[in-house]
């Protein structure tokens, strides 16, 4: 739902105007259910955000209580690959209304102990922050994970 509110420079301003819209569909987010097969996430511009539904993805990673969401996991789960620049910082958000998902995110997708941040509270948003001080590029692994609810999410993924 988008709401669109027009205000003029005084309250008797009645001038003509003229509104342009453009409305691009972006694709699903290419969600890998393996390590092996995860594909790089699309590049996203600034207001867009990718939404998908993990309904066809396996509960094939949980990091556990011990894991740097320091939650179980045990619903399903999908992977992104992302190139993160020096100096960048990455900041991903996603909400699933009828869930609890989870973010996190390593840098080395077979091995859940390279873990560099996660993001579990309690709730429907989750929002992980990441920001590259390694003096090179580093190609990372955002895993999108539930807790057990399939519902649709939407996701943001900003590189600043």
């Amino acid at each position: 739902v988008v709401t669109l509110v027009v205000d003029g420079v005084t309250p008797t301003y009645g001038g003509l105007f003229f509104l342009d819209h453009r409305s691009i569909e972006l694709p699903d987010p290419p969600l890998s259910d393996t390590c092996a097969g995860a594909l790089d996430a699309p590049l996203f511009q600034p207001g867009e955000y990718y939404s998908g539904n993990p309904s066809d993805l396996n509960p094939t990673t949980n990091p556990g209580f011990l894991g740097c969401t320091q939650s179980t996991l045990p619903g399903a789960d999908g992977t992104l690959r992302l190139e993160v620049p020096d100096g960048a910082t990455l900041e991903v958000t996603m909400s699933m209304e009828d869930g609890d998902p989870a973010l996190y995110l390593t840098s080395d997708c077979a091995d859940l102990d390279s873990c560099l941040t996660g993001s579990d509270n309690a709730g429907a948003i989750e929002t992980l922050v990441h920001v590259n001080n390694t003096g090179d590029v580093e190609t990372l692994y955002l895993t999108l994970d539930t807790k057990d609810t399939l519902s649709p999410f939407f996701l943001t993924i900003n590189i600043l």
